[in-house]
């Protein structure tokens, strides 16, 4: 009478070949999950965030060229000077509040207009980004990542005084411009970043007569 072989060892080597081949893709996952959270992740926002940036940037730049060049807007249009009636010198000098808040105003509308005709924009990072190698990076299906403008650009004026020697006063005046967008990530929370610019305006010194006597160090000093 035959006895019936046994199959265990075999069941047992199968079981362990499974074990190792599970064990193994498991490793796979988490690496690539790493790979993708420490690396990719960081590069797709990183390229994502300079191109909102330079689209944002350029907007903001056609904006206050176009409002500067539709208004006929010269420099001494954005200052309001009192003189003397009988020399015509000037005695005083401010900015012309009024038309700088105007300017800021069709700013605002004129970069909300055209961030919103943007519209949604998208970045592609290939996957082979993932292998970390140069030669491989642009390989692969790429992963998109959105782009939207969110809200209205806001836009201030801010101003400051500096006293430059004995008679003269540097007079100063930025557009400071704001400007939100958010980045949408599949399977991940979106980002919402700021993009803050500071335009020059105004950059120029107003002179006086130099007094006959003025305070230097302790010394009083007479000027003929």
């Amino acid at each position: 009478m035959r006895r019936p072989k046994r199959r265990s060892g075999r069941r047992g080597h199968n079981r362990l070949g499974f074990l190792i081949t599970f064990m193994l893709l498991i490793g796979v996952i988490v690496f690539v999950l790493y790979r993708i959270d420490s690396i990719f992740m960081p590069m797709a926002l990183d390229a994502a965030q300079r191109k909102i940036i330079s689209e944002m940037d350029r907007v903001i730049d056609n904006a206050f060229s176009s409002v500067i060049r539709e208004q006929h807007i010269e420099s001494a249009d954005l200052f309001v000077s009192n003189s003397d009636d009988n020399s015509g010198k000037v005695l005083s000098m401010y900015v012309d509040t009024v038309l700088v808040n105007e300017i800021c105003n069709k700013m605002a509308v004129r970069i909300s207009e055209d961030l919103n005709a943007l519209g949604v924009q998208t970045v592609t990072v290939p996957v082979g980004s993932l292998s970390g190698y140069e030669v491989f990076s642009n390989t692969g299906p790429s992963y998109r990542i959105h782009l939207q403008p969110v809200g209205d650009a806001l836009v201030n004026q801010r101003s400051e005084r500096e006293t430059v020697g004995i008679n003269q006063v540097n007079i100063l005046v930025w557009l400071d411009v704001k400007c939100e967008a958010r980045i949408i990530v599949p399977f991940q929370k979106d980002k919402e970043i700021a993009v803050t610019r500071s335009l020059p305006l105004i950059n120029t010194y107003f002179s006086q007569e130099v007094p006959n006597t003025y305070w230097n160090g302790g010394a009083a000093v007479i000027t003929p």
